[in-house]
């Protein structure tokens, strides 16, 4: 059985290559001048609209300074486990870059998959059942917050990440004529070579040239 993911796209991926194709003395500067990372304007809005629509009160305490530190990722971490755990189960957490991954323990993912060996959906579906409601409210909004302050401190948008890994493969050029919102399909479909689609999409190749 499949765990359970919420994972923002290939973003992820871009953003790990954006950031691992950093010069060594930009990333010296970054930690010695100590600059806090910036959110993007589609997180700000995601945090203001929850802030202002509703929202779990661990949620609105983390979320008020619109940072979310390693000490309230952890807090978060231990309600979704405390929530899950109050089901009669053991929670699989992990972060994966800007997403997560998440499920029961593989021992009781077995069991659940003997349960249903003749409906492998409704196993799925079961397992759902116990995870998400517990993901809302502790870790859905305020993992991925995390993950995009450490994996994108810079802020920048999904297509501004995209430019950067083409601009690193020398398509900068290339990648001027195409718009923003067609430029993620592009990159996907090949129209740039499939270098460029494993290295900014799916981030198979770690370390650019």
């Amino acid at each position: 059985m499949k765990r359970s993911r919420s994972v923002v796209g290939a973003a992820a991926a871009v953003i790990a290559l954006a950031v691992g194709g950093c010069s060594p003395d930009e990333e010296s500067e970054a930690s010695t001048t100590g600059t806090a990372p910036v959110l993007s304007a589609h997180s700000q809005m995601l945090i203001e609209d929850l802030l202002t629509w509703g929202g779990s009160d661990l949620e609105r305490a983390v979320l008020a300074d619109r940072m979310v530190t390693d000490a309230e990722m952890q807090q978060a971490e231990d309600a979704f486990r405390a929530c899950v755990a109050k089901a009669g189960y053991t929670a699989y957490f992990e972060l994966m870059g800007e997403g997560y991954a998440t499920g029961v323990s593989q021992e009781e993912r077995d069991q659940i998959a003997a349960r249903y060996q003749h409906d492998i959906d409704a196993g799925i579906a079961f397992e759902a059942s116990i995870i998400h409601p517990c993901e809302a409210g502790t870790i859905e909004t305020i993992a991925f917050i995390y993950g995009q302050l450490t994996s994108n401190p810079r802020g920048l948008t999904y297509p501004e990440l995209l430019r950067e890994c083409l601009g690193l493969l020398g398509l900068e050029a290339e990648a001027a004529s195409v718009a923003d919102e067609q430029l993620g399909g592009a990159v996907s479909g090949g129209e740039f070579g499939k270098e460029a689609e494993l290295r900014c999409m799916t981030g198979i190749l770690q370390d650019l040239p």
